[in-house]
């Protein structure tokens, strides 16, 4: 694992990894993926910090209050049940205490997160199949619910559970040919209202869902015990 330095939120404790930007190729890049992960294209990002690990029910009830999770368990499950205004309300609220600017992470700094800096990896941390399972929690081990962060392996990173326990929402609207109008230099595709993309899979998905290049569209409204994220902070 690569040795990368860490940052700790001051109000909710979180643990936030700086990843350094470079340029990497974005998208299917094996031809295993469905057409929405096309065309591969070349992104440039800046460094940028990103969680270590999904924001989780404690992390949650310092900034908000309350627990709106489903799989309550315990204060380092992760946070799930929340949609994106919820999110944009938490994430206002938290740099209000903070003076900080906490975000959601784009998909292409997930992405390139979770392939632990831009690497050919299909899912986080790994490229074997037979390993998907020690890196994360999906339909084959979950046994149907999420579980407390950062249990499984990380990758090179350090960062955990990008792939499996919870859906993460990002920054982008969905669109299917969303890479089309990437520009080269951290990229993020925005348009008002329209849904969420969600990365990584969850507790309840098949590996292939798990896959660091797959997007799955998401209600902008919706709330699910399989949906949840993480914080990035730009540089």
């Amino acid at each position: 694992m690569l040795t990368q330095a860490v940052e700790q939120c001051p109000v909710t404790g979180m643990r936030l990894v700086r990843v350094k930007g470079s340029t990497f190729q974005m998208g299917d890049w094996n031809g295993d993926g469905f057409e929405n992960e096309q065309p591969l294209h070349s992104v440039t990002l800046d460094d940028f910090w990103i969680g270590q690990t999904p924001v989780t029910q404690g992390q949650w009830q310092k900034v908000m209050g309350n627990n709106p999770s489903y799989f309550a368990r315990g204060e380092d499950y992760p946070v799930e049940r929340v949609n994106y205004q919820d999110i944009q309300e938490f994430l206002q609220r938290l740099n209000q205490l903070t003076h900080l600017n906490y975000t959601l992470p784009s998909e292409a700094q997930w992405e390139y997160a979770a392939r632990s800096g831009g690497r050919m990896e299909n899912w986080s941390g790994t490229n074997e199949e037979s390993l998907v399972g020690e890196y994360g929690w999906f339909d084959e081990n979950a046994t149907f619910t999420t579980h407390a962060v950062g249990q499984r392996r990380p990758n090179s990173l350090g960062l955990f559970d990008m792939s499996g326990n919870v859906f993460e929402m990002v920054a982008d609207t969905y669109a299917p040919d969303a890479y089309r109008y990437h520009q080269e230099k951290n990229p993020v595709y925005q348009v008002e209202g329209g849904e969420r993309v969600l990365r990584g899979g969850s507790w309840y998905s098949y590996r292939l869902l798990l896959r660091c290049t797959d997007r799955s569209i998401y209600g902008a409204n919706c709330r699910d015990r399989y949906v949840g994220f993480r914080v990035a902070r730009n540089i």
